[in-house]
């Protein structure tokens, strides 16, 4: 899609196992230089930021969450999408990653 293509600022959210699987969209997006984003939740406030990851081997060493979801500890200060520019596009568990397919 055109819309995929032309975006620097991107952020993917990251599946469970009976999800569609977006893995592969990561890993493109990272080989393509944009700048990823991905979902992080905090259970504790019920707030979700879109924070960095800068490379496969970033995304590849994150913990996972009980969901067996990995993302950063709310200790590690990520760089996040609002404070730093917003994003392009966002490829969701909704209509946004069907229209991709």
């Amino acid at each position: 899609m055109p819309q995929y293509q032309n975006c620097k600022r991107i952020s993917i959210f990251l599946n469970m196992s009976d999800e569609i699987q977006t893995l592969g969209i990561l890993k493109d997006a990272f080989k393509m230089n944009k700048i990823c984003f991905i979902p992080r939740y905090d259970s504790s406030s019920n707030h979700m930021d879109m924070v960095r990851i800068n490379s496969w081997q970033d995304f590849e060493s994150l913990p996972e969450t009980k969901w067996k979801i990995k993302q950063p500890l709310l200790e590690d200060k990520r760089e996040t999408a609002l404070s730093s520019g917003g994003l392009d596009l966002i490829l969701g568990s909704w209509i946004g990653i069907h229209k991709m397919w």
